[in-house]
């Protein structure tokens, strides 16, 4: 017998309850000032704003507010919550809590893709590159350049891991019948989970938009309903100057961000790791 017990402790009372959806709303709401001076000086039976006032500057139903508050409704959509966010002032790690309390994906910080993340990449040893939620390469790092080849200048097309696939744009990965299949249905179910968590992107619109106007590989692979993030592979090469070997690939998306890090290496006594230590050497 511990000595909680002993004393009649009831553990599960005092072990801090998970914050939910409902009571984070309300509490949200009644941190709020009352919205007309003359308020402060009427009798109100709760703190801060009625459901009814935040309903009115939400654009969402007192009704609602009182079925999420009361656990009736614990997953509202996306433009609920931002609505919700915007008119409670909610600070952006409060939007990313609110948001991830309801399930949903976090909107982006305001100020977009953060420099640090821009910063990493060029410094990382091994090629390294980054892309947005439409796979264009955003920026790479010079071994990246070096090995998968340097896209300075392109146009943006060009630019796409997704489109120089489908488009069978010249480059130096090699894919066989197996590898494309497995790449294919990989990259549109990732496709697919972005626009689902931002549909109204345009680049990632247009994207899409492109291959299922051109491929028609994309247009039935796109009709199936896998949705899910495209996080690794092992993708084979050619360079004209050490030839034909294999690197793993890892990509990395951030947290509450739509944007990936690409991440190649290989493994120990491999060609590719060989390649690589050359690579390094000549630069």
């Amino acid at each position: 017998m511990t000595n909680d017990v002993a004393r009649g402790v009831d553990r599960a009372a005092v072990t801090p309850a998970r914050p939910t959806l409902g009571p984070t709303l309300r509490a949200y709401r009644e941190r709020m000032p009352p919205p007309h001076p003359h308020d402060v000086t009427t009798l109100r039976h709760t703190p801060g704003w009625r459901r009814e006032e935040l309903a009115a500057r939400a654009g969402v139903s007192a009704e609602y507010i009182t079925q999420i508050e009361q656990g009736r409704a614990t997953t509202p959509s996306v433009q609920v919550l931002r609505a919700l966010a915007t008119a409670l002032a909610l600070s952006y790690q409060e939007q990313v809590h609110f948001f991830e309390l309801a399930d949903r994906q976090p909107p982006p910080p305001p100020n977009g893709l953060p420099p640090s993340m821009l910063e990493m990449v060029p410094r990382l040893e091994n090629p390294a590159a980054l892309c947005n939620a439409a796979w264009d390469l955003i920026t790479w790092n010079k071994a990246w350049a070096g090995l998968i080849g340097d896209v300075t200048g392109l146009p943006l097309k060009e630019r796409n891991l997704v489109l120089r696939h489908f488009y069978r744009m010249p480059g130096r990965f090699r894919r066989d019948e197996q590898q494309s299949a497995f790449f294919e249905s990989g990259i549109v179910a990732d496709l697919r989970a972005s626009v689902g968590r931002n549909p109204h992107d345009r680049r990632l619109n247009a994207v899409i938009d492109d291959l299922l106007g051109y491929s028609e590989r994309f247009r039935a692979l796109w009709a199936a309903p896998a949705a899910g993030p495209y996080d690794r592979e092992v993708k084979s090469l050619f360079h004209p100057q050490f030839g034909s070997f294999q690197l793993d690939c890892v990509v990395m998306d951030t947290r509450h961000l739509d944007y990936r890090v690409i991440l190649l290496s290989a493994a120990p006594g491999s060609d590719g790791e060989n390649v690589l230590r050359q690579f390094r050497a000549s630069i």
